[in-house]
């Protein structure tokens, strides 16, 4: 029986932070563009002119980090976590103070461990868990939340969560392995399944040629059923979906109707009941196979990952590149953003002089 994933809920700290502090341009600026209806990439460009010019005056590092943290609550709760994950990394960068630094660690840690619970929850456009996807995220918490504690090793929240974060891929590695010996354990009874094919195959020829004798035909059916009824009943222990055991079904039911054909007398029926026996076993390969991809969360036949027309057209218009939706766009967009902040920032600290320089830290 595999081991049921149970992500356990840890709770979430940001909702919006305090500007009391902060110097009133950027305390008035930030409120803004809370207020005001923008669109995506117009509200994260609103919000990045708006940090410039802040670092531009010369604006102190924990009043940057206050504003950075009211940014990333913003931008978090308009269902964009990757970029309130870059703002979290900006407030602990320019922060001075232990405790700003601590809280952009520990939310970056809930953001991504809420990524991870949604790469394992089901929706109807990706049915089954990405596990990786959900490991990735579940590391990443995994170091903020340990990174909190080099600021703050009282935190005992985040020193908790480190542990049930660890624990979590601990489990999440343990499902993936019986996923694997299963899918594996799939796949060996697929592979039986076609060499039945095969042989039921060679008996229908043999029939329909009539190179043997009745009684000899009839025990290499009766061997065959046998067989099969075998590798039906083990199918049973590794359960297998229904389309494969519907399959299996159909082909004993012609495996049957052969063997009464044979002892009828009629070898060119027999034949043409072994020839679809065989085409059913196989299906029931092909239904294992497919069971196993699914186990392992791999693309099923036909699933080659490229949108259809129905989505393209909820997507919108395709864009200069032929195909190109608008959430492609905005991804590519998101890239060159953050890679132009990486050199604006390199830039400016580069340029301080006489205060003490942020260091951007890799958790």
């Amino acid at each position: 029986m595999k081991r049921a994933v149970e992500f356990i809920l840890i709770v979430s700290v940001f909702s919006g932070f305090a500007l009391g502090n902060s110097e009133p341009a950027l305390r008035d600026d930030i409120r803004d563009v809370r207020t005001e209806a923008f669109e995506q990439e117009p509200m994260i460009e609103r919000l990045d002119s708006i940090f410039k010019a802040a670092i531009d005056r010369g604006t102190d590092g924990d009043v940057l980090a206050r504003g950075y943290l009211e940014a990333a609550g913003l931008t978090a709760e308009r269902g964009l976590p990757d970029v309130a994950c870059g703002y979290f990394r900006d407030a602990d960068v320019w922060a001075v103070s232990p405790d700003l630094r601590a809280r952009a660690r520990f939310n970056y840690a809930q953001i991504r461990y809420k990524q991870a619970v949604a790469a394992m929850s089901p929706t109807e456009e990706h049915p089954g868990p990405d596990v990786e996807a959900a490991k990735a995220k579940l590391h990443e918490a995994a170091r903020a939340f340990r990174a909190v504690l080099e600021v703050d090793p009282d935190d005992a929240e985040a020193a908790r969560n480190t542990e049930r974060v660890r624990r979590m891929i601990g489990l999440l590695d343990e499902a993936e392995q019986q996923a694997k010996d299963q899918a594996d354990k799939l796949r060996e009874q697929a592979d039986k399944l076609d060499e039945l094919a095969d042989r039921q195959q060679q008996e229908s020829a043999q029939n329909e040629q009539q190179t043997q004798g009745r009684v000899a035909a009839s025990k290499d059916q009766s061997d065959l059923s046998e067989e099969t009824e075998r590798q039906s009943n083990k199918m049973q222990e590794s359960d297998p979906g229904s389309d494969a055991k519907q399959r299996m079904q159909e082909a004993q039911k012609q495996q049957e109707q052969a063997q009464e054909q044979l002892e009828q007398g009629d070898p060119e029926g027999a034949s043409e009941s072994q020839l679809e026996a065989a085409k059913k076993l196989r299906e029931a390969a092909k239904a294992l196979r497919e069971q196993a991809n699914k186990q392992e969360g791999k693309p099923q036949e036909g699933e080659s990952g490229e949108p259809t027309d129905e989505q393209k057209e909820q997507d919108g218009e395709p864009g200069e590149d032929e195909g190109e939706s608008r959430s492609d766009r905005f991804s590519e967009w998101l890239l060159e953003r953050e890679q132009r902040q990486r050199e604006q920032r390199d830039r400016q600290l580069r340029s301080m002089r006489g205060r003490p320089m942020p260091v951007e830290r890799d958790w």
